[in-house]
């Protein structure tokens, strides 16, 4: 009985230790069932919304939904941090002249006038070969070494006549000098003695001592001895030394002969030795590139194959279609500029030097070819590029740099910078030219646009919500 009684006066203990434990699983229960009837933008509401947004809460609260009353439609904020972790940049846009130019597709050709297909000009048979494609070449190098039995001949025919002509030219200076000078020298001393003899007789018949008859005959000797005298002086002295002129320039002509021979094959001056050899050197015409080679040694060759190819590339062609209804903008000496895909921040300058005379019935374009200096070498023949045909100058145009203009399905859109915030706006570009794009339509003269993280931008405007809010999320995300 005392056991029961004691039972009983235990059980309000225990009732009111479980009624608390009974209101906290209640609360519990209502508390998970409040969290799921919330809806995932209640929890993921961030501390920094977009204009736009805080307008469309404005709205509602308003009872129904609007922007507020001081800023645009589709603004958006985005705070300092974030400014600087997208490295935002804006700029004012431009108002000057512009160059008017026409843009075409391009293609780099090698100037012919700077490239060279090297053969030899005698049969034979290459003995030596020094040079590889790639390798860089001067002027007058060597680039193989021939023995050829053409060569040999052609040497040996230039000392025969060089030693004809050397003989001949022996004998015209003998004739001149100690031979003629002899026989004159003789025929001088004869008529002076004939003379002296003359003179006497006259004497002697004056004073009538000797006979006239003796005088005559001392005339007459007189007279045959000038008159040889005279004849080995000029006539027979003349033709002499004539016909040794005659031999000596026929020698020299053979001689002429064989030496043209010898550069007609390739030799040079100072090759023209004094040794009869079969060495033959095929040389470089013009300084540049070996592009290709198509001989080995011990190959045998003849003038009809080309074995080296050489191109200058200092210098190249660039060649472009344009549509025949640009033709009359379009002069010789204009200024162009390229652009290739490997160098997008280069620019190379040239003039246009050829403008075709006939249309591509196909395509309805006419071809134009510009000289362009290459220097630096980085354009090489087959490169595809862009180039800009500058036909004149437009006047107080707008221009932002390229990189401010974003696609926008199929249209170009900027940013520009509103208040504290950035609102995209439409524009219809023109001229493209040097990093910078004229706007024909969509923006003022006064107006800022983002030049840098104008496609970060793009990109939220694009999923509809604010820069800032955004970064807000993944912070939250993070913590």
């Amino acid at each position: 009985m005392m056991r029961r009684k004691d039972s009983k006066r235990k059980l309000p203990w225990q009732l009111l230790t479980f009624f608390p434990l009974v209101w906290l699983a209640l609360f519990l229960i209502l508390f998970s069932l409040a969290a799921c009837n919330r809806t995932p933008q209640q929890e993921k509401a961030p501390a920094n919304v977009t204009a736009e947004h805080r307008g469309e809460a404005h709205g509602e609260h308003e009872g129904g939904p609007g922007h507020a009353p001081d800023e645009p439609a589709g603004l958006i904020h985005v705070d300092e941090a974030t400014q600087s972790l997208m490295k935002l940049a804006t700029e004012q846009v431009a108002v000057g002249d512009m160059p008017a130019v026409i843009t075409a597709p391009a293609t780099i050709s090698p100037n012919m006038n700077y490239t060279a297909k090297v053969g030899s000009k005698v049969k034979g048979r290459a003995v030596k070969v020094f040079v590889n494609p790639g390798d860089d070449v001067k002027a007058g190098q060597a680039l193989a070494l021939l023995s050829s039995s053409e060569v040999g001949e052609a040497r040996s025919s230039l000392l025969q006549a060089k030693a004809r002509m050397e003989l001949a030219q022996a004998n015209l200076d003998r004739q001149r000098s100690q031979q003629a000078q002899a026989e004159i020298l003789q025929a001088k001393a004869r008529m002076e003695l004939t003379q002296k003899a003359l003179e006497r007789q006259r004497r002697l018949y004056e004073n009538k001592i000797s006979a006239k008859k003796e005088l005559e005959a001392a005339e007459a000797e007189y007279e045959g001895a000038r008159a040889e005298y005279e004849y080995v002086k000029g006539i027979h002295f003349e033709r002499e030394v004539h016909a040794r002129e005659a031999e000596l320039a026929a020698a020299r002509a053979d001689y002429e002969r064989a030496k043209q021979a010898l550069l007609i094959m390739g030799l040079k001056p100072h090759e023209l030795s004094d040794e009869v050899s079969s060495s033959y050197s095929i040389c470089a015409p013009i300084s540049g590139v070996v592009i290709e080679r198509k001989v080995n040694v011990g190959e045998l060759v003849d003038e009809n194959t080309d074995l080296f190819t050489i191109m200058d590339l200092s210098c190249v062609w660039v060649f472009a279609e344009i549509y025949e209804n640009l033709l009359p903008q379009v002069k010789l000496r204009q200024e162009v500029r390229l652009k290739v895909l490997p160098y997008p921040d280069q620019t190379f300058k040239g003039r246009i030097c050829y403008i075709s005379s006939v249309v591509d019935p196909h395509t309805r374009t006419v071809r134009i070819r510009a000289d362009l200096e290459n220097e630096s070498l980085l354009l090489k023949p087959e490169m595809f590029g862009e180039v800009q045909i500058i036909t004149g100058v437009k006047k107080k145009v707008i221009s932002v740099p390229e990189k401010s203009v974003v696609d926008e399905e199929g249209e170009k859109a900027v940013f520009v910078k509103v208040g504290h915030g950035f609102l995209k706006r439409m524009v219809e570009v023109g001229t493209k030219f040097e990093g910078r794009v004229e706007i024909a339509s969509g923006l003022g003269e006064e107006e800022e646009v983002v030049t840098t993280g104008a496609f970060q931008l793009r990109a939220q405007a694009m999923k509809g919500a604010g820069v800032a809010g955004t970064h807000a999320e993944h912070e939250g995300h993070e913590h």
